[in-house]
């Protein structure tokens, strides 16, 4: 496997412009022309370098399970796997050696299209299988298209989404707190201080996650929701209960910037959103400065058998699609 970093750019005739990295899938810089001026939409380093030294999950690919495990462990077939522990006593996204930490290979490249592929062997992270993982970004006019492969040769939990962190303002080192948010959910999970489910599900009616009307973000840190005031915001994964994922695309969310008037909306054919308002940034970022909105599996469903199954057979391909769709208004 090449280790050499290097950074692959596409664009549209829209002027949709996307560059990756080979190293983590990242999706580094995505930016769109308003107004005679090129607006960057995601929060990134400076230098493709600083993504080594990450601990953000900036943009990254994240797998082979996204989100949290409880106790980094689960049962399958009447074996009990131990994973590694690296958030408390959980698993967080996949673990050191997640495909956050991984060089993928270039497979295909066009204008508006590129490839990557990248392996994880039987036991990487504690999780069986050996997976071949397929990552292919797209644009076509105003939409970006992030698709999401794998096919394993043994039963294993896979879970992955893409970490974007978003900023819709002219410059991105400022909050997102003046973003509206919508997210057409009419619940969610319920989660312990650890971000581990309960196996509940919340309405969102009459609380401060009914985003199923665009709503200002400016309330966060004064929040009297208990599980944003231990989360110091949202990291919280939305239900999208009657879709599976294949049912198609559906839109789940839409992030508005009232300054830049740029409107992003995110369609997927997963099951559950968790969106993240960047409540952990340190330097050289600051808390609330990006949001993530990651269509994925719900946490911890290896260790849920009522939550939708997140389990890949030998013979199956699993197949996640995320798109990005802009548009200005006003």
């Amino acid at each position: 496997m090449n280790k050499k970093l290097t950074e692959y750019s596409i664009g549209s005739d829209s002027g949709i412009r996307l560059s990756c990295l080979n190293y983590g899938g990242v999706l580094k810089s995505l930016s769109l022309p308003v107004n005679g001026e090129r607006i960057e939409t995601l929060l990134g380093y400076q230098s493709a370098q600083q993504y080594l030294q990450d601990k953000f999950y900036l943009g990254a690919v994240i797998g082979r399970y996204s989100n949290r495990i409880a106790n980094a462990q689960f049962s399958q077939n009447g074996k009990t796997y131990q994973l590694e522990a690296n958030d408390g006593n959980n698993n967080l996204h996949g673990g050191s050696h997640g495909l956050h930490q991984k060089y993928w290979k270039l497979d295909q490249a066009t204008e508006n299209a590129i490839t990557l592929k990248c392996e994880s062997p039987d036991g990487e992270g504690g999780f069986p299988g050996n997976v071949k993982f397929t990552l292919r970004y797209q644009i076509a006019s105003a939409t970006v298209t992030i698709d999401l492969f794998a096919e394993t040769d043994q039963e294993t939990p896979i879970n992955l989404t893409g970490h974007a962190y978003f900023n819709l303002n002219r410059e991105n080192h400022q909050s997102i707190e003046n973003h509206q948010l919508a997210v057409y959910s009419d619940s969610l999970l319920v989660t312990q201080r650890d971000g581990i489910p309960t196996g509940e599900m919340k309405p969102v009616d009459a609380t401060d996650f009914d985003f199923r009307k665009l709503k200002t973000l400016d309330w966060l840190r004064d929040s009297k929701e208990l599980m944003i005031q231990q989360q110091l915001g949202l990291d919280h994964n939305f239900v999208f209960a009657k879709k599976t994922a294949s049912s198609g695309s559906v839109k789940v969310a839409t992030l508005y910037s009232p300054q830049t008037h740029i409107e992003l909306t995110v369609s997927s054919n997963m099951p559950g959103l968790q969106v993240y308002s960047g409540n952990h940034l340190t330097t050289p970022f600051s808390p609330h400065q990006g949001i993530c909105l990651e269509p994925q599996y719900y946490p911890d469903s290896p260790n849920h058998s009522d939550f939708p199954s997140c389990l890949v057979k030998p013979g199956d391909v699993y197949h996640h699609q995320i798109k990005y769709h802009f548009n200005l208004k006003g």
